[in-house]
Formats: structure tokens, C-alpha cells, sequence
């Protein structure tokens, strides 16, 4: 089961896939405080946590309700944290303040290149981000914290080799097609569209997007059919398919395709070629970027081995039906 927390936090570890190139976190320096800024708990009790008319609502009247509406989360990361200061000492390793401020701007630059978007609009899209997530300013310094903590605990075993900084040049700056698709469970579905559409040429990219948008099973139906662009190069589609894209010119209609679940038809909509930018000019950019990427999957991995190998025992009644809940909506 994949953590809750990193769910939760899934647009801010996505600085992971941004190719920013950010400094790497320090691997010294003083003696760690990185809860030193994080503001402290309200108190519980009977002492009000708001007055009502005058008349107070404690912390013990909110409290059940509080547990049940976000206790398992709360208590997921409260847990995660105990269990990554203890790993962290057990491996002689520490986090700094510095270490947590880089990853403030891991997500800053990543929304800023990834979004191209300005400063402003960064700092508006953050705030309405943590907003919709219930990151307010304590669980977003933790959240900052335990990330820093998992980023050393995984730092070691993260290796970027020469071949994946090459592929991912060819895939960002190589030639790229945005294309139009329909898919169809039986290849003679797929084979009856593609005479229907190419039954009359001039009328074939109309056909194509209509087949698209009625017949197909992909979940572009509602966009007609429409791709994002596509690097020729990249490993996410079938060979067959980047086959197919390279080979096809703006217009023109391919051959029923075989996928792993179906078949398939393609329109080519555009072609852009490479840009130009050459391997060494890209190479420090993409090495930065695998080894986020290749460090975020590393973090997501090492909190769930910490999570699965430890004992937790609930005792509050509240907290245990949040937990559960918890537990049941995540995905396995």
C-alpha cells in the first residue's frame, strides 16, 4: 500500500520529475533543528480552542471529531516521523535546516519550469495547492522536513548512468508528434473505422476525429481522440506505436496497430523535429532531473518499508476508525 502522506503530498514530490536543476542538500554542516521554525501544537484539554458567542468549544469537545476527519492521516505522519528520526540515527545520518529549505525550492522550481509560469503566479498556485491538501503552516514545514529526511535516507543509493541522461535527451529535444487516437478491443473494429475514414481522403481527418470521439475506448474519446505530444523516443509507449509515429507525416492514418490491450489507429496531427539543443549542452539539466525522479521513487519506497515493518498499536476509539479508513481508501 503506497504511503497516505506522500498521496497527500504528490505535488510537491513531483519537483522530482521537473528537471529542475537544484542544488543537492547538504551532507554536513551543524547539528540539525529542522522543527526549530515549525509552530507548536495547541494545547488540549479542557482550554477553549474557540469561543462561541462568548462560550467556549474546548479542545476535548473537538477532539473525537477532529480524530475521525483526520486523525489517520495525522497520525500516518506523526508516525513516519518517528520512524525516520529513528532510522536516521541509526545510520549516524542528520538533516539541517538547509537541507529542508531545498526542498521549498526543489517545488518552486519545478512549478516554475514545469507550469512556465512567473514567481507570482507560483506562489498563488502553492498557496491554493496547500490549501486544497489542509497543508497549512505546521504540516507543511513537517511535510518539508520528512521529505528532507528520506531524501539523505535514499541519497546513497540513487546512480544516474550515461545511457539514461542520452535517452532523455532524445525523448526531450528529439523529434516529437502530436497525434490523434482510437482504440477498439477487437482488431476488426479497428480495421472497419480505418476504411471508414479513409474511404473519403478529404473528409478523413474529420471521420477520424468523429470515430474517435463516438467509438473509442481510450479516455482521449472526449477530446476526439487528442494526444499530448509524444517524443519518438519515449519508453512509456509501446515500440510499435513510436514506430508508427515516426514513420507518419501530418494527415495521414496508420495501420490497425496491436497493443498490449487492443488494437489501435493514429492520426498524425504535427510533427516537430528536434530542437536543436545539443547532448552536452542538455546533459547537466537531465542528470538533475533522473536523479529527482529516481530519488522520489526511492523515498515512496523506503516510507513504506519503515511503515510495513513497524508495529502500531491504536488505543483511542475515534483514531482507530480514521485509521481504518484510512488504510481502506488507499490504493494498493
Amino acid at each position: 500500500m503506497r504511503s497516505h502522506w506522500l498521496e497527500s503530498a504528490a505535488f510537491f514530490v513531483c519537483a522530482a520529475l521537473s528537471g529542475c536543476a537544484a542544488s543537492e542538500p547538504s551532507a554536513g554542516g551543524p547539528q540539525p533543528s529542522p522543527r526549530a521554525s515549525a509552530p507548536q501544537p495547541a494545547p488540549a484539554g479542557d482550554r477553549p480552542a474557540a469561543l462561541l458567542n462568548g462560550r467556549p468549544i474546548t479542545y476535548d469537545a473537538l477532539r473525537p471529531a477532529l480524530l475521525e476527519s483526520a486523525g489517520g492521516l495525522a497520525l500516518r505522519d506523526a508516525a513516519l516521523d518517528m520512524l525516520l528520526d529513528a532510522e536516521l540515527a541509526r545510520r549516524g545520518q542528520t538533516i539541517t535546516d538547509d537541507d529542508v529549505a531545498a526542498e521549498g525550492r526543489y517545488l518552486a522550481e519545478s512549478m516554475l519550469r514545469e507550469a512556465e509560469i512567473g514567481m507570482a503566479d507560483a506562489d498563488r498556485v502553492l498557496a491554493s495547492l496547500r490549501r486544497s491538501r489542509g497543508l497549512g503552516e505546521h504540516r507543511y514545514a513537517a511535510l518539508l522536513t520528512r521529505t528532507a529526511m528520506l531524501r539523505r535516507l535514499v541519497a546513497g543509493s540513487v546512480t544516474v548512468s550515461d545511457e539514461e541522461v542520452a535517452e532523455a535527451h532524445r525523448i526531450n529535444h528529439g523529434p516529437r508528434s502530436r497525434v490523434r487516437l482510437i482504440t477498439t478491443g477487437l482488431a476488426a473494429d479497428a480495421a472497419e473505422i480505418r476504411a471508414r475514414v479513409l474511404a473519403d481522403p478529404a473528409l478523413a481527418r474529420v471521420r477520424f476525429i468523429e470515430a474517435a470521439a463516438n467509438e473509442s475506448t481510450d479516455p482521449s474519446a472526449a477530446r476526439g481522440g487528442l494526444l499530448a505530444p509524444i517524443s519518438h523516443a519515449d519508453p512509456e509507449y509501446p515500440v510499435a506505436f513510436r514506430e508508427a509515429l515516426a514513420a507518419l507525416a501530418p494527415g495521414e492514418v496508420s495501420s490497425v496497430l496491436a497493443l498490449d490491450r487492443g488494437f489501435a489507429l493514429v492520426l498524425c496531427e504535427e510533427v516537430w523535429p528536434a530542437d536543436g539543443t545539443t547532448p552536452e549542452e542538455d546533459a547537466p539539466r537531465a542528470r538533475a532531473a533522473i536523479r529527482l525522479r529516481k530519488e522520489r521513487l526511492a523515498m515512496e519506497r523506503e516510507a513504506q518499508r519503515l511503515l510495513d515493518a513497524a508495529e502500531l498499536t491504536i488505543l483511542d476509539r475515534s483514531l482507530e476508525w480514521s485509521h481504518t479508513a484510512l488504510r481502506a481508501s488507499s490504493p494498493k
